[in-house]
């Protein structure tokens, strides 16, 4: 066998060899055929996960993640991934999705922002998802690698990695920051306001009936009157639980600002402010906030710390991690 191979390699060439071989590769993963000895050819891999990656002029190249990057890979797909779909344009970006929203709740939910604070967490950041392909020089033909990338949501280049990142490692590309009309806005860019932190609380009022399930072509019954009532009252019980508790969480947020700032004053002498909506002039998306539950008795309270610049200022960059330095 050795010497046919080798007479056909001198015959054909080896670059044709490698792709036939390729194709047979795919066809039998395609066909669950795989047989131990099989030739198959040393394909260039795709980026590990975790890599990052510069994509400048749309050909993507892995690079340190200390140097300016553009996206970080989260999946991969090698030449026998995309040979055995059918449609790899169109079915592989739908799996793109699910890693990049599992890194998201997991860097959100699982790191506490503060030791002696531990309902404080990290909040959820904007991203996008991309499917790359591989380079010219790194394909056979059609065939090559894809990679799924995740950028930040404001697309900018960034330096670190939000793969793995620990509280005060998350690169500020994928921080929360709003421009001065509570748009989203890069972290790294000249904006309004920082969220460095989330709480949400559960409170459940005994005795709120549900809400009435009439259809709305049925007459008004006592009972759906009473129901609705009874979520109303419901309602602006938690708001006014939600209006005594925001002192309470203004003043958590400010040992959140100084773990998550590294400052001993975060507030920098007054020229920023800290505190949770509506305590500050932030965005109204920002301001803290009650969700009932469907059966009109469970309710979830939720705020956002924030870090503000005075009106008609905005903060050069992220202050997470500034410390005692003149506020940016």
């Amino acid at each position: 066998m050795r010497g046919d191979a080798a007479r056909f390699r001198r015959s054909i060439g080896v670059g044709v060899l490698v792709f036939a071989a390729a194709i047979a590769v795919a066809a039998n993963h395609a066909a669950g055929n795989r047989t131990a000895g099989h030739p198959v050819a040393d394909w260039p891999q795709p980026p590990p996960v975790g890599s990052c990656l510069d994509v400048q002029g749309a050909v993507p190249r892995d690079v340190p993640c200390e140097n300016p990057h553009d996206a970080e890979v989260i999946k991969t797909f090698d030449v026998v991934d995309l040979a055995a779909a059918a449609d790899p344009l169109r079915a592989i970006p739908d799996s793109c999705g699910e890693p990049a929203v599992a890194l998201m709740r997991s860097s959100a939910g699982s790191d506490q922002v503060s030791p002696g604070r531990p309902e404080w967490r990290l909040p959820g950041f904007a991203f996008a998802v991309q499917l790359l392909l591989a380079p010219p020089d790194l394909r056979i033909g059609r065939y090559g690698w894809a990679v799924c990338a995740i950028t930040p949501g404001p697309q900018v280049r960034y330096m670190g990695t939000i793969i793995g990142s620990a509280v005060g490692d998350r690169p500020p590309a994928y921080g929360t920051c709003y421009d001065s009309h509570g748009r989203p806005a890069s972290c790294t860019v000249p904006h309004a306001v920082e969220v460095l932190a989330v709480v949400q609380h559960q409170v459940t009022v005994d005795g709120a009936a549900p809400r009435s399930t009439s259809p709305l072509s049925s007459p008004i019954s006592e009972a759906d009157i009473a129901a609705a009532q009874a979520a109303i009252h419901a309602r602006d019980a938690v708001t006014q639980k939600l209006a005594s508790t925001l002192p309470t969480w203004t003043e958590q947020c400010r040992e959140v600002a100084a773990a998550r700032t590294g400052a001993s004053d975060p507030t920098y002498g007054g020229s920023v402010l800290v505190g949770v909506p509506p305590d500050v002039a932030a965005p109204p998306t920002l301001a803290a906030a009650v969700v009932s539950a469907p059966d009109g008795g469970a309710f979830t309270m939720s705020g956002s710390c924030v870090v503000e610049a005075p009106e008609g200022q905005l903060l050069a960059d992220s202050m997470i991690g500034w410390g005692n330095r003149h506020h940016p």
